[in-house]
């Protein structure tokens, strides 16, 4: 090597070095999001991820934040952000409150498998300022306890390394053996332990000489972007199980709207109130914007004074069942989606489903079907809908309870039982059940959530 070139290695070593050392001091904290299922959509995988970016905008939207995103490699970086408070007083912003704010918000957002709060680094070539700032931030983290479980406590630690940019001069394995080599020379009382260590010190090395240094990946909802499977109409009662459905049919990539069927006066206001607030809840996963409401009273009457008790519920169900189809057809609706979970109740029998699928002519999604009530209550709870849904008003589906439900009801007995709500007398009067479909569906309320 000529002494010119030694010189020139030299300064540029320097420089590196320098330039690692000033970031390492003060770096900025970014959001890293990944994505899993979106790396199988072929062609279609711009789509997939516009989306999501879209989704992510709208969900820090909601919540108040400004942010910058951008498109990497495999990830979604989040960087630049601050609530809209912060930006209008122009003040420091309270970074651990924000870090609660966005983990609220990414939460709620499918397409997302996880993501971490990342320092990002400047190092050029150099390993020397990740080195430096790993051990800056484990030794804050051993002092205080934060950010990791008992980190107070911590005694063995490794460190994994993504090396996007494959123009870096060393590979995974050197990046990662050569920052644990500094650790354990600066923390010597920590172990390496590659099976099960209490610390983990992620690395990932991108283009432009940056690196991003962070210790926690957060799970997150998985599944795929709101909007990209179209958008799908739920029958939203008052209960436990429809708003899980929804939430569940919203992780495969459906937006989701609801329609509810009330009975009111004879349910009460804070029966609809409490619907209402249920789709407040679960819109924050489904991304709903419309809760229709539709009052089918008289219709439940009809079926109450001239059918078989037995068949009530069937036979209501079929009506909500053709009313759906209705606001699907006339909305744009490519599905509908119940909270049916098999053997459940009276009406989700295989029969009963059958008797009420029979008038379907949109197709009925039903992501409950073979759970059963505690792993629905159990997902209820974690989308914050359970206790909303045990509050004791009753809905359209308690209120005209027959006193022995039919639990298989053949489907040619449920159309005798329904041709009484098309006789002629009915019809000359305008009782008949279409005629009061029609009018159900004329006095609909859409109500913007």
């Amino acid at each position: 090597m000529t002494k010119k070139k030694a010189q020139v290695n030299t300064a540029k070593a320097q420089k590196n070095a320098s330039v690692a050392q000033k970031d390492t001091t003060m770096p900025d904290i970014v959001v890293l999001i990944r994505y899993a299922e979106l790396f199988l959509k072929g062609k279609n995988r711009d789509f997939f991820i516009d989306t999501l970016v879209k989704n992510i905008k709208a969900g820090l939207l909601g919540c108040d934040i400004s942010a910058d995103l951008k498109k990497e490699q495999g990830r979604i970086i989040l960087q630049n952000f601050a609530t809209q408070k912060d930006i209008k007083a122009q003040e420091n912003k309270d970074l651990e409150a924000l870090k609660n704010l966005l983990a609220g918000a990414l939460s709620k957002i499918f397409g997302i498998s996880s993501y971490s709060f990342a320092y990002k680094l400047a190092i050029g070539e150099c390993l020397q300022g990740v080195s430096e700032f790993a051990v800056f931030r484990l030794k804050e983290m051993l002092a205080s306890g934060r950010d990791v479980e008992q980190s107070k406590m911590a005694s063995t630690f490794k460190v994994t390394t993504t090396r996007a940019d494959k123009k870096f001069p060393h590979n995974s394995d050197v990046i990662s053996g050569s920052v644990g080599a500094y650790i354990l020379k600066e923390l010597p009382h920590l172990k390496v332990n590659l099976s099960s260590p209490e610390l983990v010190v992620h690395l990932e090395i991108r283009e432009r000489g940056l690196a991003y240094v962070y210790f926690k990946k957060i799970e997150a909802g998985g599944g795929l972007p709101i909007g990209t499977s179209g958008k799908a109409l739920s029958l939203l009662s008052g209960g436990i199980d429809s708003p899980v459905a929804s939430y569940k049919m919203a992780k495969r990539g459906l937006q989701v709207d609801f329609i509810h069927f009330h009975s009111y006066p004879h349910t009460s206001k804070q029966a609809k109130d409490k619907v209402i607030d249920l789709a407040n809840i679960v819109k924050g996963y489904t991304g709903g914007r419309y809760l229709y409401m539709v009052n089918i009273l008289d219709i439940q009457k009809a079926i109450d004074a001239h059918c078989n008790n037995a068949y009530a519920v069937v036979l209501a169900r079929r009506v909500m069942m053709q009313i759906a189809n209705a606001v699907a057809d006339k909305f744009g609706y490519l599905a509908l989606i119940t909270g049916e979970s098999l053997g459940q109740v009276a009406s989700q029998t295989v029969e009963s489903i059958a008797a009420t699928n029979e008038v379907a002519k949109t197709p009925v999604l039903r992501p409950l079907i073979a759970l059963d009530k505690l792993e629905i209550i159990n997902i209820a709870k974690r989308i914050n809908t359970y206790a909303t849904s045990i509050l004791p008003y009753e809905d359209t589906c308690t209120a005209f309870v027959p006193r022995s439900p039919i639990t298989k009801p053949k489907l040619e007995k449920v159309l005798k039982e329904e041709s009484k709500l098309n006789c002629t007398n009915l019809k000359s009067t305008g009782q008949d059940i279409q005629a009061l479909i029609k009018k159900a569906l004329e006095n609909i309320e859409a109500i913007k959530i």
